[in-house]
């Protein structure tokens, strides 16, 4: 219960900042600095996926380990998987230019960061269930605030458009 309750905590966070989507006047100046917010959030994302996604492949090449073929296609694989899923859904929904591209856009980006804010919860549930405590709050408090920062990125592309609190709780 108390491992549930701290990654509670830790996630809803998500949610503090999703209120920005709401603002009715957003100056382009505004509107830019939270569309380069939310590309400064999804490249660290990016930067950290692939640096843990690098780990094991470089473990396997330095210790000479057979698997490191292997390693490296499904490394090469998963990521050309992504990529070109994130090609088909800007192509069947970004490209049409229709009334809810920006939904969306946001919806995309909340997917992405929903996948990666489950790592951080099993870092989380992982530390206190080995009766790491003081870790799992460092990484609660850690998590929650960079979780509001994420919650920017969503909103980004809503900001200045008529968007309901239902799309915004499905993203958060």
């Amino acid at each position: 219960t108390q491992t549930l309750f701290l990654g509670a905590l830790s996630g809803l966070t998500i949610f503090l900042g999703m209120p920005l989507a709401r603002l009715r006047a957003v100056s382009k100046g505004q509107q830019s600095f939270l569309n380069a917010l939310a590309i400064g959030v999804l490249f660290f994302l990016f930067i950290d996926v692939m640096e843990h996604a690098l780990e094991p492949v470089e473990h396997a090449l330095k210790g000479g380990d057979a698997s490191f073929a292997l390693l490296l296609t499904m490394l090469i694989v998963g990521f050309g998987v992504g990529l070109m899923s994130l090609v088909y859904y800007g192509r069947r929904f970004l490209l049409k230019q229709s009334d809810s591209t920006h939904i969306h856009l946001a919806m995309l980006i909340a997917v992405g960061i929903g996948l990666h804010n489950f790592s951080e919860g099993l870092a989380i549930g992982n530390s206190a269930v080995h009766g790491e405590l003081k870790l799992a709050l460092l990484l609660i408090v850690g998590f929650g605030l960079h979780n509001i920062t994420e919650a920017f990125g969503i909103a980004a592309p809503l900001a200045g458009r008529t968007v309901s609190w239902k799309i915004l709780a499905l993203a958060g």
